[in-house]
């Protein structure tokens, strides 16, 4: 297996953006540069595990490119835990982008922890039909996990392969799906 840590980097080597189109696993702890994963690279469609830890300056997870509909296609297993600036894990970042189903085909596991200005997860553009598992903990300030916005589609049934959900301290939480 490919795997790639990544610690405490304040600038990156060159040849990582080569290295991570073709990485199966990634661990990325106590990075004072990375503000979200796919800056790095996009093309991360071999990825299958990636942890995320002590990124304070991470405000989103994947930034989604105009007319982009799938993304990280073999993805299984994403987790990430004192991001401490993470408002958002999915985001758009064009209004036509919004027109789009996001489908992560293969994740089936997410776990993420305390996150404490995390105020929404998914576009409710978002389809997770493997996804079984579902943990969020400590996020004080998640109020929606599915978030609606302008022009936007609805994905059918976001995760309908769901085994299990575990939600803990979420006390501004409103909605699962807007």
């Amino acid at each position: 297996q490919r795997h790639v840590e990544i610690s405490a980097n304040s600038q990156y080597p060159n040849g990582l953006r080569h290295l991570l189109s073709i990485t199966n696993s990634i661990f990325i702890t106590d990075d004072d540069f990375l503000r979200c994963l796919t800056d790095l690279n996009y093309s991360l469609n071999s990825l299958e595990e990636c942890q995320i830890q002590h990124c304070h300056q991470m405000t989103v997870v994947l930034r989604m490119k105009s007319g982009s509909s799938e993304i990280l296609s073999s993805l299984k297993i994403l987790q990430g835990s004192n991001l401490k600036n993470l408002r958002c894990f999915v985001e758009h970042t064009s209004l036509y982008s919004y027109r789009y189903v996001i489908t992560l085909r293969q994740l089936k596991r997410i776990h993420l922890e305390h996150c404490p200005r995390l105020e929404k997860i998914f576009p409710c553009t978002s389809s997770l039909p493997m996804l079984e598992s579902l943990v969020i903990l400590f996020c004080p300030n998640l109020k929606t996990i599915f978030y609606k916005q302008n022009l936007s589609e609805v994905a059918p049934s976001p995760f309908p392969s769901i085994e299990n959900i575990y939600l803990q301290d979420l006390p501004q939480l409103q909605h699962i799906h807007e």
